[in-house]
């Protein structure tokens, strides 16, 4: 087969398979023409496949010229769907490890398959031979998280134990360093499957994951292969067993890099990728799962691949989102004129909204959202009319945000009439309907109030907060709709502790906070709010309840262990009868 690969990890993996690949060279210009340089080197090709890249970013354009199937690997999904949301129409298959975020993103892409971020072939080595208890690799700086993680193991791992924590080292002393280690903690930066855990599994590392949900369980069988810790508490209790029970420890690593052999490294991501195409090719198995060698393939459905003047503009809709969060050396304005050039579309409409809404364009909000009021242009659309809404009201232009909000309940929702009297009341309505509609989050992007235009539930929300920091269910609904996504815990923080200081009587939201802040890996500030919602609880005999939601929001028990003990230890306090044990 004759493949044309786009800055691909896997690239000699298939010249080891036997197959002819021309790779588009690494210091390839930002936007580049792909059948230009097919001609140039007399290349057909069976397949074109390009991987994200994440250093210098390259588009190919053209590829709705290159008659074969097309495959994009999307690496950073949770970071930038919102760019590969349009260029990603340029394909005919998308695969990212993070098949689930493509699931509850809701947008119209092609039929998608998961891949994962490939392992490494190393040779196994025994935990005795190994001089190092606990090794991370990763960069502390802006990584509040992270470095908090860093903290905890310092303590849960003090000397004469060995930890080492290293920031800025080559992928070589990297893995060197894992094949001395015993133990590897992780952690991602949006709850996302990352490199960390199959390098560590690689190199035969016990990996001691965060809960980050169906892509990690599918690479990795959890008890089994990994260890996963809910929260701070959990892994101090995993790093404690691992040391006391080495051999248990050393059967879990090394089932997880038998693993890695047998299913994780490059020729296998290879096979996927062939395996993809070739059903891409035939028109089978893009929708659903197929069976392939007595396991399940899943395939989220698609559409097909844009063509003609919708690839030109799905192409100016990715370089305008990149140019706006700062991934493309390409001036916004240039790229908004081109697109408002072209017949227009929905996504062309409400993304020259949503540029518009920003400070250097407002002055543009009334011509481009005056012949949508009055002519009743893709009215149906929930993106376009979000965009003109928040556009107006970024504009200070009242009439036109409530305009804009009048005319989508007139549309998808006629049976209710709802009247906002004020921006938080349009910020509040907008939120409650992008939930309905699936849009609680934004995947991916950038986003900072009062500057750009909301695109999901819970940047309404924080629209809302700027206008009034202090609006209770605001932070209540925006709580509630961060807690759906892990890795957002660390935002949460703020906004949870503010609201106890407020409402130091409702012992669920300091209950809510307390594990919050487990979750960033404060581990005495999140023992320490759970004792004050306890107290808080026992103040209205609700202390049953609040251990039964605790169970239920912890259910490994960790939390309540802990809590358990820290009272042994603390001097003895007068019981409060509990009043109502019955709910």
């Amino acid at each position: 087969m004759r493949i044309c690969a786009a800055a691909s990890r896997i690239a000699a993996a298939l010249e080891r398979m036997g197959h002819t690949v021309l790779r588009v060279p690494e210091t390839a210009q930002a936007v580049f023409d792909l059948p230009e340089f097919l001609a140039q080197n007399g290349f057909a090709p069976d397949l074109v496949f390009q991987q994200e890249s994440l250093n210098g970013r390259v588009l190919l354009a053209g590829l709705e010229r290159v008659d074969c199937p097309r495959i994009f690997w999307s690496v950073d999904t949770h970071l930038n769907l919102s760019w590969h949301r349009h260029y990603a129409r340029l394909f005919d298959g998308i695969m990212t490890p993070h098949l689930s975020i493509l699931r509850a993103a809701r947008l119209e892409l092609p039929p998608a398959r998961r891949l994962a971020w490939p392992g490494a072939a190393r040779p196994w080595t025994p935990f005795a031979r190994r001089s190092v208890d606990a090794a991370f690799v990763g960069r502390l700086a802006r990584r509040p998280v992270r470095a908090l993680l860093v903290d905890h193991l310092r303590e849960i791992i003090a000397p004469p134990r060995v930890l080492r924590v290293e920031s800025d080292i080559s992928s070589e002393a990297m893995m060197a360093l894992y094949a001395d280690a015993r133990l590897a903690p992780n952690e991602s930066i949006l709850g996302e499957v990352n490199f960390r855990l199959v390098e560590a599994a690689s190199a035969g590392c016990l990996v001691l994951g965060q809960e980050v949900g169906e892509d990690q369980d599918a690479l990795f069988a959890p008890g089994a292969e990994i260890e996963i810790c809910a929260h701070a508490l959990e892994l101090r209790e995993r790093v404690e067993r691992a040391l006391a029970a080495p051999a248990q420890a050393e059967a879990t690593a090394r089932a997880a890099w038998e693993r890695v052999q047998r299913e994780h490294l490059p020729a296998h991501r290879a096979a996927q990728v062939l395996d993809f195409a070739a059903a891409l090719a035939r028109g089978a198995g893009t929708n659903g799962t197929e069976k392939k060698d007595d396991a399940a393939v899943e395939t989220l459905p698609g559409v097909p691949a844009v063509t003609g003047a919708e690839a030109g503009r799905k192409m100016l809709l990715a370089m305008l989102e990149m140019a706006r969060c700062n991934l493309l050396e390409a001036d916004p304005a240039t790229l908004a004129d081109r697109l408002a050039d072209l017949p227009p579309a929905p996504d062309s409409m409400a993304g020259l909204l949503d540029f518009a809404a920003r400070p250097e364009g407002r002055a543009q909000v009334p011509g481009l959202a005056g012949p949508l009021l009055v002519g009743g242009a893709f009215a149906e659309d929930v993106e376009v009319n979000l965009a003109g809404s928040m556009a107006g009201l970024l504009a200070g232009d009242w009439d036109t945000a409530k305009q804009f909000w009048y005319r989508h309940q007139r549309a998808l929702r006629p049976g209710r009439s709802l009247k906002p009297e004020t921006a938080r009341d349009l910020c509040l309505a907008w939120a409650e309907e992008l939930t309905r509609a699936g849009k609680a989050l934004a995947y991916g992007g950038s986003f900072s109030a009062g500057t750009d235009a909301p695109r999901s539930a819970a940047q309404c929300l924080e629209h809302a907060l700027r206008l009034d920091p202090a609006d209770r269910e605001a932070v209540r609904r925006l709580d509630a709709a961060l807690s759906t996504r892990p890795g957002l815990e660390y935002t949460r923080l703020g906004r949870l502790s503010d609201l106890t200081l407020r409402e130091p009587d409702d012992w669920r939201v300091g209950l809510a906070l307390a594990l919050v802040n487990l979750k960033v890996f404060r581990a005495r500030q999140g023992l320490e709010e759970l004792r004050l919602a306890r107290e808080a609880a026992r103040r209205q005999g609700r202390e049953a309840a609040f251990v039964r939601a605790l169970r239920g929001m912890d259910p490994g028990g960790a939390a309540l262990r802990a809590l358990t003990e820290s009272d042994a230890q603390a001097p003895a306090e007068p019981n409060v009868a509990s009043a109502d044990d019955t709910t």
